[in-house]
């Protein structure tokens, strides 16, 4: 059903052009950004060389195992998608 959904939602001609038009609004965005903030940047990326990534980020890739699916509710999904 939600498959069924998202494709009629992806496949209306209105909503492709919506989607285009925003997207080209938010790549003229970025690049204004890269463009009035390019030297802040290189200053900020300059300043990090040999700094240890594995220190200074971060991820939560904590997982609530709880939470998941069953092998059979797995299946069964599969089964209907």
């Amino acid at each position: 059903h939600d498959y069924k959904r998202l494709v009629e939602i992806v496949s209306d001609g209105a909503m492709r052009s919506f989607c285009f038009k925003r997207l080209q609004i938010l790549s003229s965005s970025f690049k204004t950004h890269i463009t009035a903030n390019n030297i802040v940047e290189n200053e900020a990326q300059n300043s990090l060389l040999g700094t240890d990534f594995y220190r200074t980020m971060k991820v939560d890739n904590h997982i609530h195992l709880a939470a998941a699916s069953s092998a059979k509710t797995f299946v069964d999904f599969v089964r209907n998608k």
